[in-house]
């Protein structure tokens, strides 16, 4: 727990006559044994330079040592023991410690045990710089702290009114059952699920990751999350979360941890591929769809990761420094929509720090913001392993620490309680509702597995594979060059590391393992099927395609070049995923210079990307003859890429994101390195990430600023044509209509994405160019018109005002603009409000 300076003083001063010697394993010359103990902060004892060190308290008379502080100077312990004896001879182990803040104390909780002696043992030196190797430095030690003085800055009122009166009702007759030790064993998980008590009639709440199908056992893997975003279609994110939830069903898991709706703010996040694009309002209307699907099918949906988890290099050090401004219009608003709209039952905390404070540990996110102002009632669970501090995690307003109880461990907060630096009321309060939330949602209900749900059937490989066609983007179609003739006689070469090894997603807790005996189709088998092997020169290895010979590339009537993330055996390996450091900008050096060669020998090449977002395209944008982005397809594989070629499918996704020209034009691009500042926490060295955009993410960037990009935000062709007419817009007390005709102008049927953005010309405060406000997407046959309607509500035309701490309409005049993309606006119009 971290102790503000103010009251370090009194705490290490009052521990002081409780002490009669110390004795320590070496000093340094001028540091005393003594000044690790005197109560006196400015007089530190400082070890000679050795790998562990430790000092012993001779305590006044035999205690119950219950905790533990040290005040560290700068060369702290990241690791080591609390020790306790009653003769000085052998030891006793009753606390440790993984953690460190950096110039403040470190509070450890202790097994209650009765002692003369107590021992601090420094296991592992702190890579803190401007120290000798092997030297810890102690300003102070305190046995048993006051820390009752301090608790008002953590104790907070008891949260949550609930509204299912029935199940608050039932929620309260098990925690009424419940003992002290049956509740301080329920708030800590066990691994994949929160316990059962059988005697008690209680069933487990049994979860299971993530977005893009259930992990175990093998299930249908449905599309990433971010090509399911590219379809722009909400109808298609309740399919795959009804999908999903009914393959949950089937299985007994009764809680999916998923989706994912943390904001794309670099391109190179390793994670990207697993949430929805750069877009708040696009996220959250995709969340809310998703989120009310699954639970319409009796499973708990978690809404993941709070907040502002938007990088995986060091993803457990790294402190997001966000303005509130920010947080509000940009990173908060898809969780938010989750609470008040999808009346989503979890929330998952993040792994990286907000503001200098760890996510699980965090009150104002979680107490304040997330269920004081939202009003949140569900479960707050930890991500895996993100806790540290005991007091912290416990008075922040996490619920759940999984997947076990580690900070939260009973022993640790059973002491807390007899200590009255936690209190009982808190701890029923996180037990009722986790129950009251299984008893809303029905899951305790029906926990075992229902094999009359579907999981793993041809009609979730269908829903799969509709969600697929629909989220691939073609980004560029030079001359018309695409769809392909499938009857024609010319050879299509088809070559790359992707031709029959394309992963099906990026990696970590996202990937699926699929249906006992299926595979996802290679895109040699999905071209193979749609024109026959004999039209086909297949190059799936690096050695294959380096032996094409430059006069074949030129002969052939099209090269389709498969290339992207998680590749194998085709140079250096660019990986995608969890925890993975995140990935380069662009392709590794063999894939780019193929590339390269393929475009300039035939202008007829078609470069299809595997990535989870976008990627350096210098050196063959402006040759290739097409492009398009496949995202990560999951078990449907090569097949959508075939139709969309050779035309069996009409592309209609869209961007969800911004691809820039070059990665200096992100404004993420100065993200922090390992060089960053060095200061600690729990045993992590920090790195700062500075958030300088503020509000100005993606488009809101590019657009803003007139920077250039290679693919808008919105951009995605089609085979067919579309064109727009008549914008009306009509006010009301709640807010705007739009009105505009969108007519299919082309030969064949197709589906247009009509995206509505607002600006507002007058604020006193900057807002971006354009936001997104609302989008349609609609279906049309040839010649067809349709008149598509989109309601603005006041919030809309609102912004936060971190001055007043609320959301503002400030009057003035507003520009209404329609288009296909951020930077394709077809008809704009003004109103004043």
């Amino acid at each position: 727990m971290k102790i503000e300076p103010s009251f370090l003083n009194q705490l290490f001063a009052d521990s002081k006559s409780a002490i009669r010697s110390v004795s320590v394993s070496s000093s340094s010359e001028g540091f005393a044994a003594a000044a690790a103990a005197d109560g006196d902060l400015s007089t530190p004892w400082k070890s000679g330079a050795e790998p562990t060190a430790w000092a012993v308290l001779e305590l006044d008379k035999k205690t119950v040592v219950k905790s533990v502080a040290v005040l560290w100077d700068v060369q702290a312990a990241e690791a080591g023991l609390v020790q306790v004896s009653m003769d000085g001879n052998e030891w006793e182990t009753v606390g440790e410690f993984k953690q460190v803040i950096d110039e403040t104390a470190l509070f450890i909780p202790c097994r209650p045990t009765t002692a003369k002696y107590v021992r601090l043992l420094c296991q592992k030196r702190c890579p803190r710089g401007g120290g000798v190797p092997g030297h810890y430095t102690v300003r102070d030690i305190a046995v048993n702290p006051d820390l009752k003085p301090f608790l008002s800055e953590y104790k907070k009122p008891v949260r949550r009114t609930f509204a299912d009166k029935e199940a608050e009702k039932r929620a309260d007759a098990m925690l009424a059952k419940m003992s002290l030790e049956q509740k301080l064993d329920y708030i800590g998980g066990q691994i994949m699920n929160i316990r059962a008590y059988p005697e008690l009639g209680l069933p487990k709440l049994q979860m299971s990751d993530a977005s893009m199908g259930v992990k175990h056992p093998p299930n249908t893997a449905f599309p990433s999350t971010i090509l399911l975003a590219a379809t722009w279609n909400p109808e298609l994110a309740a399919l795959q979360g009804k999908s999903i939830a009914q393959a949950c069903r089937h299985n007994g898991i009764t809680c999916l941890l998923g989706p994912g709706v943390n904001i794309y703010r670099i391109s190179t996040n390793g994670r990207n591929f697993e949430y929805m694009g750069e877009d708040p309002f696009l996220v959250s209307r995709l969340a809310v769809a998703y989120v009310k699907a699954v639970q319409e099918q009796g499973v708990i949906s978690t809404i993941k990761h709070f907040a502002v988890n938007n990088m995986e290099f060091k993803r457990k050090s790294n402190d997001s420094q966000v303005d509130e401004r920010t947080l509000r219009e940009i990173y908060f608003p898809a969780f938010k929509a989750a609470v008040q709209e999808g009346g989503v039952h979890a929330v998952m905390t993040a792994y990286n720090l907000l503001n200098g404070q760890y996510c699980a540990e965090n009150p104002w996110l979680i107490k304040d913001v997330l269920e004081k102002d939202w009003g949140f009632t569900g479960i707050v669970m930890s991500d895996w392993r993100s806790t540290y501090d005991p007091v912290m995690c416990f008075n922040s307003g996490l619920d759940a620490e999984m997947p076990v109880g580690r900070a939260m461990h009973p022993d640790i907060i059973r002491n807390l309680l007899d200590e009255g630096i936690v209190t009982l009321e808190e701890l029923d309060d996180k037990v009722k509702t986790i129950l009251y939330n299984g008893y809303a949602s029905g899951v305790f209900d029906h926990p075992d597995a229902d094999s009359s749900f579907p999981a793993g059937t041809e009609e979730h490989a269908a829903a799969a594979e509709k969600v697929a066609e629909e989220g691939v983007v073609l980004l560029k179609n030079r001359g018309g060059m695409l769809p392909l003739n499938p009857s024609a006689k010319g050879k299509i070469i088809l070559a790359g590391p992707m031709v029959e090894n394309a992963p099906p997603s990026g990696k970590g807790s996202g990937e699926v393992k699929y249906v006992d005996g299926k595979q996802p189709t290679s895109i040699r088998a999905a071209f193979e099927k749609a024109v026959g092997a004999e039209r086909l020169i297949v190059c799936p290895t690096k050695e294959k395609c380096h032996a094409l010979r430059d006069e074949d590339l030129a002969a052939a009537d099209a090269v389709i070049v498969c290339v992207g993330f998680n590749q194998q055996g085709f140079g250096q390996s660019f990986r995608e995923g969890e925890a993975i450091s995140d990935r380069p900008f662009g392709l590794n050096e063999m894939q780019q210079k193929f590339v390269e060669r393929c475009v300039a020998k035939n202008p007829r090449t078609v470069v299809a990307i595997t990535a989870g977002g976008g990627i350096d395209m210098d050196g063959w944008d402006g040759q290739a003859g097409a492009i398009l982005h496949t995202w990560y397809t999951g078990e449907c594989g090569g097949t959508p890429l075939a139709k969309i070629v050779f035309g069996e499918v009409n592309p209609s996704g869209r961007l969800p994101i911004s691809i820039e020209r070059s990665w200096s034009d992100s404004p993420g691009a100065a993200s922090p390195t390992i060089t960053g500042p060095a200061h600690f926490m729990h045993g992590h060295s920090l790195v700062d990430t500075p958030y300088k955009e503020g509000i100005l993410v993606g488009y809101r960037y590019y657009d803003t600023k007139n920077i250039p990009v290679r693919y808008a935000f919105g951009h995605g062709l089609s085979y067919t044509t579309f064109d727009y007419s008549n914008l009306n817009m009509v006010k009301s007390d709640d807010g705007v209509s739009v009105t505009v005709t969108v007519k299919n102008s082309g030969d064949r049927a197709g589906k247009e994405t009509v995206q509505v953005y607002v600006h507002d010309k007058d604020s006193s405060l900057l807002r971006p160019l354009r936001e997104l406000k609302g989008f349609v997407k609609v279906d049309l046959k040839p010649g067809e018109s349709r008149e598509v309607i989109v309601q603005l509500d006041r919030h809309a035309f609102e912004y936060f005002d971190p001055d007043q701490k609320s959301w503002v309409l400030e009057p003035g005049e507003f520009e209404i603009q329609v288009g296909k993309s951020s930077r394709d606006i077809q008809l704009t119009g003004s109103l004043s409000l």
